[in-house]
């Protein structure tokens, strides 16, 4: 896996922490109704949606949640090379967690 994932890299790391701390303010915010669906999205390219939404999927399957983490990105998608699995072109790549 890549250096991105620096939830699985260093997990007791400041960064590592946030997520989780991410994810438990969005588990809060939706218990009501709970979370269904999670968008990361930004209006330029280079803001960081790859590297937070595949630490923050990481830090949902950690509490033993099922992820469904999609890349839908089919010019410039990087969930692919950030998982160091092969790119294939013009395909949605769908990647599946569980604990």
């Amino acid at each position: 896996m890549g250096k991105e994932l620096i939830i699985n890299k260093d997990p007791k790391s400041p960064i590592a922490e946030i997520f989780r701390t991410l994810r438990t303010n969005i588990q809060f915010m939706t218990s009501n109704q709970g979370l269904k669906t999670l968008l990361v999205t930004s209006s330029v390219p280079g803001e960081g949606k790859s590297w937070v939404s595949t630490n923050l999927a990481i830090a949902f399957a950690g509490e033993n949640k099922k992820v469904l983490l999609i890349d839908s990105d089919m010019r410039k998608g990087r969930i692919n090379t950030i998982f160091g699995m092969e790119k294939r072109p013009r395909t949605v790549k769908l990647f599946i967690w569980s604990k």
